[in-house]
């Protein structure tokens, strides 16, 4: 999301969207700690360490949104200022 397009937006449709994306970025967790749990349970069971490499990718997914976030959040605190 570029910073032109959130300037963009009123302020209705930057809580919409920051609703949206912490919705889908707490989901997006969710799902994550329990793949992670299962990456763990099936490294130890089949004794092959390289699936827990999976697990830091996983994390790095969860980036984006985070600074998304960041971003919409920056925004609706410049305009409430």
């Amino acid at each position: 999301m570029e910073t032109s397009k959130l300037t963009a937006l009123t302020l209705d449709e930057l809580y919409s969207k920051k609703k949206t994306l912490t919705g889908t970025t707490i989901g997006f967790g969710f799902v994550m700690i329990l793949a992670s749990a299962v990456l763990i349970y099936l490294s130890f069971k089949s004794q092959k360490s390289g699936l827990l490499a999976i697990i830091p990718a996983l994390l790095i997914i969860l980036i984006p949104g985070l600074v998304n976030l960041n971003k919409i959040n920056a925004e609706i605190k410049s305009r409430l200022a």
